[in-house]
């Protein structure tokens, strides 16, 4: 099995992402360790052809496993536009998401996210889209991003737009939680956003990849076969205490 490091600074939206760089193994205690590294370095990796269990293995080599409410009891969510536990969710149908960082009504979101395309090709639609939010941010002084903030729809609770004391960001800007802040900051971000999000339509089943949740935001475009199905695991990195979560 072989890591493919995306470039760092992705080419702008209308053009696909292509892979790049070196080949590097996974497998064991210290490779875990590297893929960490590498996806805290470059915001994104891709893992070619892996099986169920090499993707569990990876994700969950990389930290404690975070227990998400839609999920199994291993951590493991199915997304399918099947529908879900509980209240059906835009993440459960087969309409396109916006980028966005998972779990972001959180204080401090998990740090990985890995996403295991079990069932996906060119016909199925669902591509998946990246913002890396370092971009976003780009020459805004901390006075600025200290003024955004992501704000939940149903009750008006305003969540930071940068994260604590372990750094990154948190995104989201859709129906539920909005992205706010002085207007005129905002109309650029999200122009910015706009701007910098790629769609990679090359990955097909059994290809996975692993991001930086505080660094790179996600989403997809439309799905237009319900057969698509995707396993998501989140899992905290090391270095995020008790006091965090």
């Amino acid at each position: 099995m072989a890591l493919i490091l995306l470039s760092r600074r992705l080419p702008y939206a209308g053009r696909a992402v292509r892979a790049g760089g070196s080949a590097i193994g996974v497998g064991g205690r210290s490779s875990m360790g590297h893929v960490a590294a590498r996806v805290q370095d470059r915001g994104l990796v891709v893992l070619p052809q892996v099986t169920t269990s090499e993707f569990a293995m990876i994700v969950s080599g990389l930290g404690r496993i975070y227990p998400h409410p839609d999920g199994d009891a291993d951590g493991r969510t199915t997304i399918s536009p099947s529908g879900r536990r509980g209240e059906p969710g835009p993440g459960f149908t087969v309409q396109a998401l916006g980028v966005h960082t998972d779990r972001s009504s959180l204080p401090v979101p998990p740090r990985f996210l890995g996403m295991h395309l079990v069932r996906h090709d060119a016909s199925t639609g669902g591509f998946p889209l990246f913002a890396d939010l370092e971009l976003l941010t780009a020459g805004l002084s901390d006075t600025e991003i200290a003024s955004l903030w992501i704000e939940r729809q149903a009750d008006g609770v305003r969540l930071p737009f940068r994260l604590g004391p372990s750094g990154g960001f948190r995104y989201r800007d859709d129906d539920h939680f909005r992205l706010a802040g002085p207007a005129v900051l905002v109309a650029e971000v999200r122009r910015r956003a706009a701007r910098i999000t790629q769609t990679v339509d090359w990955l097909r089943s059994g290809d996975a990849y692993v991001i930086d949740n505080h660094r790179v935001a996600h989403g997809r475009t439309r799905i237009t076969d319900p057969s698509r199905v995707g396993v998501r695991i989140l899992a905290y990195s090391p270095d995020q205490t008790e006091a965090e979560l």
